[in-house]
């Protein structure tokens, strides 16, 4: 063996045995595929050393029994450089296991978990995971369930480990409970790296049991962890149990909070939430009773509705384990909020949910610099909650409630909180709000936040001991432009050939005019820009003449679009396949992609069930952006953005934008962007639709030229709607009632109605005036100075074809 191998493997049980210093000496080097008999035949004390590599398809199981002060410790020879990739897992059962070093990469575990503390039937005992990787360790398909980390058995820890990129369903984090056996378990010191918006249900970062258990005491401790943007759902700690502690935690920029959904006497201290006021940050929601939230301090969170900086929810009568159950017993004190949004009580109140909070005490918590006009809404009766002694800080003149305070100066002190990394346990809540160019973090917490500059967290493993000290998670620039220019000329296959040729970031220049034909669809498999070098009114065309049933551009894994002043047509040549649309995604994908859209023309297919620009089911886009296109003479639906029809709540696109577009001529939908289920785990998608006319769109009976069913935030502005709807509707909703929709200012001639369940959405000014326009023969529909509308807003706003 090399002396430089010897010194690396000799540091790494040093650290091992520092905090077991009874641990004793043997000491035998292996492989993956000898490892799971080393173990087994392992004494207490032992120390199994895998050799470094790159190991594919490993499914190591590691059982053995060490002793208290003895473990048996299977390290990586050199930490980090003992990776598993392809479908590798790993097992452990036992007694006093430690398992260090470990990075599982470029692969997915081929039974879901990842990491699982048991082998068959035989669980883990005080066994500890540290100082491993789990990154980007995805199935092709994000619809395909998984959960990375799973708990069971007793008192088992994961710690110092970093755990990123996870992007399919299911949770990153879990503890299984099986009646008493799952109990005092601890994660601490993770760095969880960011996890985007999924679009469902079933994405959250640590959950700790399930309604079904949820009275169970499991005594599981979360503490000293960094939350990076960690936005699956609106749980990211969701808490299925009870008396567990949640404590000294940073949450940056997370989208969603933690939920104490079921389960009693839960408590939550000394946590930092930074929102830094992007939408969807959340803070604590509580349900169940018997809670101590007290400690924490949230700054800047935006959510609303369930993903609010602090709520309080309504419960169910006689509820069954899955529901709501009623808040009783709980205490939230000494917690500040910091330039947040308001405060909700009784939250979620429905025809179901009727239950007020009960022997509730609200008490010496800090508000600073409120946003809105109120500190909090209560949706039902809040005589159960018991406010006393509560202070606010520049309220600007705000009327302030019973058990609310002006305060000029901040006398009362702020638990746990330290300044540029310096052990202070208490500082002056007043100093938090003088905080420029210093660094704040919660006493002994993995993260600390500039909340000067507050643009990325701070996650230096070496500063804030947090994560693996051997792991530097980089994030990935998705959008950034290469610099190269690849130059495309009309013919066949010529974009086909320079989409093959490009690189990440790259720009595509169709040079001239003409037609881009393509016999086989176009995969965009990165980020790529594809623009037009000509005059707006010289646009190149792509056309296809392949086997049929594909789109002529489709966007693959990993790719992201932005496709600018070129025209389609779906016509083929004599006695070819019509291509299945224009813009399409692949059948299955496990990253989400944006894709923007501009200045482009939509025009002519053969056949009905195709689209202009359409979505796989399962497939899912963060954004949107469609502006100054025109979509004519299309025999079937326009946008369509709906695949998710099982009633669970997903959907395929998180924010659309559509704008200034032209929509004459459409056998089908204009738009389709739809939410179906009853689900409150997400805050999407979102949708706004301003300055766009529909000319003869969609008349078929009980058809919708725009339907937004289930979208839970939504605008339709400054449009015409003209003959189109005529046999349903111009806009569909299917709203609850706290979903954000609005209508306003548009103009509905000879059009359908507004179809919305609460029938609240029309906020402005109607019309229905005749529109005349341009030349719309030559399909230009610009208001003309004829027009009753050329002095409304729509005016100049609505383009026409060139």
């Amino acid at each position: 063996m090399k002396s430089k191998q010897i010194v690396t493997i000799l540091s790494a049980l040093i650290t091992l045995w520092a905090t077991d210093p009874e641990a004793r000496a043997a000491s035998i080097r292996t492989t993956p595929e000898k490892a799971a008999a080393a173990v087994r035949k392992a004494a207490p004390g032992d120390s199994i050393i895998i050799a470094d590599g790159t190991y594919v398809n490993i499914r190591l199981v590691l059982q053995g029994d060490g002793e208290q002060g003895k473990p048996i410790v299977v390290a990586a020879e050199t930490p980090g450089k003992v990776i598993f990739e392809g479908e590798s897992n790993l097992r452990i059962a036992g007694k006093w296991l430690v398992v260090s070093g470990f990075w599982f990469r470029n692969g997915c575990s081929p039974t879901g978990t990842v990491i699982e503390y048991r082998q068959g039937t035989r669980h883990a005992t005080d066994c500890r995971v540290t100082e491993c990787v789990i990154e980007a360790f995805n199935p092709e398909s994000r619809q395909t369930k998984g959960n990375w980390v799973q708990f069971y058995g007793h008192r088992n820890r994961l710690d110092h480990c970093s755990i990123v990129g996870k992007l399919n369903e299911g949770v990153t984090v879990t503890a299984v409970l099986n009646g008493s056996d799952n109990q005092h378990h601890r994660i601490d010191n993770n760095y969880f790296g960011p996890r985007p918006v999924y679009g469902s249900n079933g994405a959250e970062t640590i959950r700790t049991g399930n309604s079904f258990t949820s009275t169970t005491p499991s005594f599981i401790i979360i503490e000293d962890n960094y939350f990076d943007r960690c936005s699956g759902e609106v749980e990211i700690l969701s808490i299925k149990s009870a008396d567990n502690t949640i404590r000294r935690n940073t949450f940056f920029e997370c989208e969603g909070g933690i939920a104490l959904r079921h389960g009693d006497r839960n408590t939550v201290e000394s946590n930092v939430m930074i929102g830094n006021g992007k939408p969807n940050t959340g803070g604590i929601r509580i349900i169940n009773k018997g809670h101590k939230v007290r400690n924490n301090y949230l700054r800047g969170l935006a959510g609303r509705r369930a993903f609010a900086p602090l709520a309080i929810m309504n419960g169910v009568p006689y509820s069954p384990e899955y529901r709501y159950h009623q808040v009783t017993d709980t205490e939230v004190s000494n917690n500040t909020l910091d330039s947040c949004g308001e405060i909700l009580f009784c939250l979620g109140r429905d025809f179901e949910r009727t239950e007020t909070p009960r022997h509730v005490t609200f008490s010496g918590n800090l508000i600073t610099e409120p946003c809105g006009t109120t500190l909090y809404t209560a949706f039902d009766d809040i005589s159960g909650i018991r406010f006393a002694d509560n202070k606010v800080a520049d309220g600007a003149g705000m009327k302030l409630p019973a058990g609310f305070v002006p305060a000029k100066s901040i006398e009362r002190t702020v638990e746990g909180v330290a300044y540029d990394n310096a052990p202070a346990p208490k500082r002056k809540a007043s100093d938090l709000r003088d905080l420029t160019g210093n660094t704040f973090r919660t006493q002994g917490s993995a993260g600390s936040i500039d909340p000067a500059n507050a643009s990325r967290p701070i996650t230096a493993a070496t500063k804030n001991k947090v994560g693996a000290k051997w792991f530097s998670y980089t994030e990935p620039n998705l959008h950034r432009l290469s610099g190269r220019i690849i130059e495309v000329i009309p013919g066949q296959n010529t974009l086909f050939q320079a989409v093959a040729l490009s690189q990440s970031g790259d720009v595509l220049r169709l040079t001239a005019p003409g037609e881009y034909w393509n016999d086989a669809s176009v995969v965009i498999p990165h980020f790529l820009r594809i623009e037009a070098a000509g005059k707006p009114q010289d646009k190149p065309v792509l056309r296809y003449n392949g086997r049929g049933n594909e789109p002529i551009i489709t966007i693959g894994n990993g790719g992201r679009l932005d496709l600018s002043g070129v025209a389609f047509n779906g016509i083929p040549e004599e006695q070819l396949h019509d291509p299945k649309g224009f813009i399409g995604t692949a059948a299955t994908m496990i990253e989400d992609y944006t894709l923007n859209v501009s200045d482009c023309d939509f025009s002519r297919f053969n056949r009905s069930g195709t689209y202009a620009i359409s979505c796989s089911r399962g497939t899912f886009a963060q954004r949107i952006t469609i502006r100054d296109c025109r979509f004519f003479d299309l025999p079937w639906d326009a946008i369509v953005l709906t695949r998710e029809t099982d009633f669970y709540g997903r959907y395929n696109v998180e924010n659309l934008e559509v704008t200034n577009c032209l929509f004459a001529n459409i056998g089908g939908r204009g738009i389709d962007l739809s939410r179906l289920g009853y689900d409150e785990s997400t805050a999407g998608p979102n949708a706004r639709i301003s300055h766009c006319t529909f000319y003869n769109v969609f008349n078929r009976e009980q058809g919708s030229v725009i339907d937004l069913t289930g979208v839970q935030k939504a605008s339709v502005t400054d449009c015409t709607f003209d003959r189109s709807g005529q046999g349903g509707a111009s806009i569909r909703f299917n709203e609850m009632r706290w979903d954000e929709i609005e209508v306003s200012h548009c103009n509905l001639y000879e059009a359908g109605r507004i179809a919305s369940f609460w029938d609240t959405c029309v906020k402005g000014d109607m019309l229905q005036a005749k529109p005349v326009y341009a030349d719309p023969a030559n399909n230009d529909f610009r208001q003309s100075s004829a027009s009753p509308l050329a002095n409304k807003a729509t005016d100049g706003k609505n383009i026409g074809i060139n």
